[in-house]
């Protein structure tokens, strides 16, 4: 359940980027919509989300931030991953967030 809670707080550091038409875009602006990191923490979480996830979990990420209820939705997206990609998730965002200097 730790894990779920970390990787939650990880996504919604960058799932606060909800704006502009191509996925880093959002989420970047969805980090700054949530206003627990500065522009450059968020650009730094966007970056290491890029380069070390595959299109897919970013696509969910961002599906989760433009959610009406984005907890929700990425409580749920983090059920449906699988093993592999629930450990590649944990090991990206949480060696971003140390590298970005972001805490949860």
């Amino acid at each position: 359940m730790k894990n779920v809670i970390l990787a939650s707080v990880a996504a919604f550091t960058l799932a606060a980027c909800g704006g502009g038409g191509n996925l880093e875009a959002k989420l970047t602006a969805s980090c700054l919509e949530d206003g627990s990191a500065t522009a450059e923490q968020c650009e730094c979480m966007t970056k290491a989300a890029v380069d070390g996830l595959d299109r897919d979990l970013l696509v969910k990420m961002v599906d989760a931030s433009e959610a009406e209820d984005s907890d929700a939705a990425m409580m749920a997206i983090m059920a449906d991953l699988s093993p592999e990609q629930q450990t590649q998730f944990m090991t990206v965002m949480m060696g971003a967030m140390t590298t970005c200097e972001v805490s949860g």
